[in-house]
């Protein structure tokens, strides 16, 4: 292979072309690179090469296939329009799951890159109960178990925001859900 002249931390133009069609991508598969063109063979060489370098890392397997994502971005993908905040985060678990726990929102909030504490997610949980987004479907018992909870009234791709005036604001369909009703402790 000749080397690619000046200054590059790449081989070839080739790979130059290859790794810049790498940046919109999420995953990383030799694969994927194929389907842009790029012959496979090289494809491979390059995905290998990159991982060997550092510049992108594992993330996964399925089966055989190891699938790559850029490394030190390790980020969940958000949808555009959604603010990257735990509360986006926690309403994006809520639409994924049938039922959830505030334990498990902080799991997944954690997953998703951001610091949160359990009260967080639990008073999360009562303001959208008290709103009447969410639903019990599990009693909690103090220091045993965690109220169990499903959402009931999905308004779309973006989180209720919680303000201090006791309520909550649906940017979906812009109203205002007060809360009038004393939520559980």
């Amino acid at each position: 292979m000749t080397a690619f002249k000046g200054k590059s931390k790449y081989r070839s133009k080739e790979e130059a072309t290859a790794w810049g069609l790498t940046k919109p991508m999420v995953e990383i598969h030799s694969s994927y690179l194929v389907a842009k063109g790029v012959p496979q063979n090289m494809a491979e060489i390059y995905v290998r090469r990159w991982f060997t370098n550092g510049w992108i890392e594992l993330v996964k397997k399925e089966g055989h296939r190891k699938i790559y994502g850029h490394a030190g971005k390790r980020e969940a993908p958000v949808v555009p329009g959604q603010e990257k905040t735990p509360e986006a985060a926690m309403w994006k678990v809520m639409n994924r799951y049938t039922t959830f726990t505030p334990v498990d929102l902080k799991a997944m909030v954690e997953v998703a890159g951001f610091e949160i504490e359990l009260q967080a997610c639990r008073n999360y949980c009562r303001q959208l109960l008290a709103a009447e987004f969410l639903r019990v479907r599990e009693q909690g018992i103090h220091g045993i178990r965690e109220f169990t909870y499903q959402l009931i009234n999905q308004t779309g791709l973006k989180a209720p925001i919680v303000r201090q005036v006791a309520g909550v604001l649906d940017p979906n369909t812009g109203k205002f859900h007060a809360n009038l009703r004393e939520g559980h402790k």
